[in-house]
């Protein structure tokens, strides 16, 4: 999609949602900056839905709204091969987001080991928004040290999934004593094709769900969930569901 372009799929008048709108590719996705893509919601329906995905890499630069000014906030989801999240705030080089205006930036660098997304645009992404990070391969949290402790703070109302595609694709984070939380009425789901080894889960009262994939030895490694008044799911069919605290039992 080169630059200056522009694709709308926004509702129009009453009980109007937001259309989907898809940018795929077999190869590399060039989503051009200035270039945008609008599925916004019309005057009383919900945002819609956006995927920029490509097989091999993803230049997401443009600008994407699912904002819808009195409905639910729609979806944006990037797909790339790979998704590794890194501590601090943006780097030029980041898989990445701008949620001041329910805008999402992205960029895959030629030659990087995969795309990276910052902790500190995560948690800047608009209030209300479905996050959903899905890798074909793997998904990494790596060390957090910057922002509320070693928390990845998700935005109020927000639902957070990290998804992996391909058959064995893992979803870990590199520190266990690592958490991610969600505020206000938040979900997380951790949606595997391989196995999952991860630290703290917590949310104010939202649902966590943890499915492994279906492949043998594919085991859930889990530490501290916390649903509050929610409710908990974990779920490996072909795998064991480990507990990852010092002298834990399985």
């Amino acid at each position: 999609m080169m630059p200056g372009a522009k694709i709308l799929s926004n509702g129009n008048g009453a009980s109007s949602g937001g259309g989907e709108v898809r940018l795929l590719a077999k190869g590399t996705t060039l989503f051009a900056s200035t270039s945008r893509i609008e599925a916004q919601g019309g005057a009383s329906g919900d945002g819609g839905f956006v995927e920029v995905s490509g097989d091999r890499k993803v230049f997401a630069n443009g600008h994407v709204s699912t904002l819808a000014a009195n409905g639910q906030t729609g979806t944006y989801l990037i797909d790339p091969t790979t998704i590794t999240s890194v501590d601090g705030a943006r780097a030029p080089t980041d898989l990445d987001v701008n949620g001041s205006d329910g805008t999402i930036l992205a960029a895959d660098v030629d030659g990087s080991p995969g795309n990276t997304l910052a902790e500190g645009v995560i948690e800047g992404i608009l209030a209300g928004t479905n996050i959903v990070l899905e890798a074909q391969n793997t998904i990494t949290m790596n060390d957090i040290s910057g922002g509320v402790g070693d928390v990845l703070l998700i935005p109020n109302n927000s639902n957070f999934t990290l998804r992996t595609t391909v058959a064995g694709g893992s979803i870990s984070f590199a520190q266990p004593g690592n958490a991610i939380q969600t505020q206000g009425t938040g979900t997380i789901t951790l949606d595997s094709a391989g196995s999952i080894n991860i630290g703290n889960l917590t949310t104010a009262g939202g649902n966590i769900s943890l499915l492994a994939g279906t492949g043998v030895g594919s085991d859930i490694t889990i530490r501290t969930l916390n649903a509050g008044a929610g409710a908990v799911a974990i779920d490996a069919p072909n795998g064991a569901i480990i507990n990852g605290n010092p002298g834990g039992t399985n």
